[in-house]
């Protein structure tokens, strides 16, 4: 799956002349409700797995632990210098709110946390450009997840692995500290179906701004 940018969002709406919205991921991941059938208690990746698919990412704790994380992103136009032609690929831009799911397992593979994310930011189409010039992460990210599929013996299809980067919405010096904050809220929530969003990115406040995208 490759990942829609704000050049294909523009040309959309050139064509259209209507306001749009690009939507990447699992839509499940914005919607506050039971997605793992199975009990609290004794949950393995192969169930989450059987549940959700692929995750997005898989990140290493201590202790033997693991993480997988699941997203969504919608971005929406809302910068009317959008819509003026070249003036718009520098000073144009749209909100993104993005929707995360996190499991982590103890070193037993077992399910001992959730978490349930919802950010809200402003992004630049200029930003967005700059962005996507680097596919390192995009690799590096996926070697993760085929080696974590193998180990369990679990289906993986690069294919089905959602196309989209760190970057698109974290700085690099951020995103140690947003998994950490991850783990940490993992643990703190235990392996209950959560139901309430938690919000991770105030914690960089000066990257974030008031949105009024619900």
């Amino acid at each position: 799956m490759s990942y829609p940018s704000f050049r294909f969002l523009i040309a959309a709406i050139v064509i259209s002349s209507t306001s749009a919205c690009v939507s990447v991921g699992n839509e499940q991941m914005k919607q506050p409700m039971a997605i793992v059938k199975t009990g609290t208690s004794h949950v393995s990746k192969s169930e989450i797995h059987e549940s959700i698919g692929v995750p997005w990412d898989v990140l290493q704790g201590e202790l033997g632990s693991t993480g997988w994380l699941y997203v969504y992103l919608e971005k929406y136009v809302s910068n009317p210098l959008t819509f003026i032609p070249y003036a718009g690929l520098l000073a144009g831009g749209g909100h993104v709110n993005v929707y995360s799911r996190f499991y982590c397992f103890d070193e037993h593979h077992n399910l001992v946390g959730r978490v349930m994310g919802r950010e809200q930011m402003y992004k630049s189409i200029f930003s967005e450009y700059t962005a996507m010039l680097d596919t390192t992460d995009d690799d590096e990210r996926h070697a993760r997840i085929e080696i974590e599929m193998n180990e369990h013996d679990l289906k993986y299809d690069e294919d089905a692995v959602t196309s989209l980067e760190w970057h698109i919405w974290l700085r690099e010096s951020q995103v140690a500290a947003f998994q950490a904050r991850l783990f940490e809220e993992c643990g703190k929530n235990g392996a209950a179906e959560v139901t309430e969003f938690s919000t991770f990115l105030d914690f960089f406040g000066e990257f974030t701004e008031p949105s009024e995208v619900n």
